[in-house]
């Protein structure tokens, strides 16, 4: 699946967002599309502002997104792309800790 694709992609200081099917970097006077199956990773750095859509863009194509310091020295954050069941946030939710205990 990804053999064929960009192994990454490394976006600073615009706003990513989504165009049909594309992403669409805007950064100062210019405008870049990004096909949504080209690329397996896109690094966002620093000043890269992203919306609601072009992340439900990358999961939709298995794009990890990697939310990254300065020259890529630091990881501040990592979306998953794969679908996880909400079930062990509700075991979670759902018990005190009294509960837990009980159960465990």
């Amino acid at each position: 699946m990804h053999a064929d694709r960009v192994p990454y992609l490394m976006l600073e200081r615009g706003v990513l967002r989504v165009d049909g099917h594309s992403f669409l970097f805007l950064q100062d006077e210019n405008a870049f599309e990004i096909p949504g199956s080209l690329i397996s990773c896109l690094l966002l750095g620093p000043g890269a502002s992203v919306s609601h859509e072009a992340v439900k863009l990358a999961g939709e194509n298995a794009i990890l997104m990697l939310w990254v310091g300065e020259g890529c020295t630091r990881l501040y954050a990592a979306s998953h792309y794969r679908h996880v069941g909400a079930n062990r946030l509700r075991v979670v939710v759902d018990f005190d800790g009294v509960q837990l205990v009980k159960r465990i």
